[in-house]
């Protein structure tokens, strides 16, 4: 991970990741990062999921969403 995000707090955790509320050091603002388990990093499939699921999260119109 870079040093854009502070982890402020524990979110919540589930099969694929952990989500975070964080702070993003480029604007400042408050943001719900998920951040993908370390034993699947290295594992194409799973990173593939994840990286659809990113995908399909900015396809929804949320003004709270980026």
């Amino acid at each position: 991970m870079t040093d854009r995000f502070e982890l402020l707090e524990e979110l919540g955790t589930g099969g694929m990741g952990t989500v975070w509320k964080a702070r993003d050091a480029e604007t400042g603002d408050v943001v719900a990062l998920k951040l993908l388990h370390r034993q699947f990093v290295s594992d194409a499939e799973y990173v593939a999921r994840f990286e659809r699921e990113v995908e399909l999260i900015s396809l929804q119109p949320h003004m709270h969403l980026r």
